[in-house]
């Protein structure tokens, strides 16, 4: 019995240690819109020479 209840406590333990499923979501699409204004500021700076 002690022993399941340890291993019980410790996956809840680890649980909520990890970052939910919606924040990594969140934190990935903020990391897209930064390298898309990145790409685009990119593009802006290219002049063509005549």
């Amino acid at each position: 019995m002690t022993a399941a209840f340890k291993e019980y406590t410790g996956k809840s333990l680890n649980k909520s240690k990890k970052p939910s499923v919606r924040r990594k979501l969140e934190l990935v699409k903020e990391r897209v819109a930064k390298h898309r204004e990145r790409e685009k500021t990119k593009q802006k700076e290219r002049r063509p020479e005549h």
